[in-house]
């Protein structure tokens, strides 16, 4: 697909870097080579041009000149141009094998944020009924450490903290019945 962009745009496409030392998370980055721009010619006398790249259908690239690419500035090439793509829909476009996974993710975090729990350890302090370990809030859980009677530390459960605590649950039902 030729697609003709503005002036001093580059095109690039996305995939996945697993992480080095400092970053550990995976995520979705432009280190792979531009697209190569041709002229497009605006008027007859070949004056004035804008580039235009020859991308292939159904490829995720950016037009952004950073590393790390964020929302608003993911595409998917279309017969009709450039389709702005969300980051989760882009990640499962990239990596279709991970989109399950990465849907369940999603769906634990959004529980989390109705529930109002802190991303981050976070001191707690004041009178409060929160015990160590992974206890079920609203619709979701959270992970306590160090509680006291007047401070805690806590954050939201991640996902494999609260299947292990299910699967903890289910042993100990398993034990008390024998």
């Amino acid at each position: 697909m030729r697609v003709v962009l503005r002036a001093g745009t580059k095109v690039s496409r996305v995939g996945v870097w697993a992480g080095t030392r400092t970053q550990t998370r995976a995520r979705l980055v432009t280190g792979w080579p531009y697209y190569s721009a041709g002229p497009h010619f605006l008027d007859e006398a070949r004056t004035k041009w804008q580039p235009a790249f020859d991308l292939p259908i159904g490829e995720v690239v950016t037009t952004c000149r950073v590393r790390d690419p964020g929302e608003g500035q993911l595409f998917l090439v279309r017969e009709g141009g450039l389709e702005p793509l969300s980051y989760a829909d882009a990640w499962d476009r990239v990596d279709p094998a991970g989109a399950a996974e990465r849907a369940l993710d999603r769906e634990h975090a959004a529980r989390a944020d109705a529930s109002h729990l802190p991303r981050e350890l976070t001191r707690f302090v004041g009178v409060h009924g929160l015990k160590d370990g992974v206890h079920p809030v609203a619709i979701s859980h959270y992970y306590a450490e160090r509680c006291t009677a007047r401070q805690a530390y806590w954050r939201r459960a991640t996902r494999a903290e609260v299947e292990a605590l299910g699967e903890r649950g289910a042993r100990a039902q398993v034990d008390t019945c024998m």
